[in-house]
């Protein structure tokens, strides 16, 4: 399993130990992160889908 936000975990979690960073923005931190592990991969695989094989003449501009 590949690991994603981490590293935004990991900086919310040291500011809010720190003092940096309010609960309340550390759960909306939290939360846009899980939203956005859940939701990048659907999306992406939706937008790069392949469009079908182009036959050699529109590869090269005929």
């Amino acid at each position: 399993m590949v690991s994603r936000g981490e590293v935004a975990l990991i900086i919310a979690s040291t500011g809010l130990q720190a003092g940096l960073l309010l609960p309340e923005y550390f759960t909306s931190v939290v939360i846009v992160v899980i939203l956005t592990t859940l939701i990048a991969p659907p999306l992406l695989k939706i937008l790069f889908q392949p469009q079908g094989k182009l036959n050699s003449s529109k590869k090269i501009g005929l």
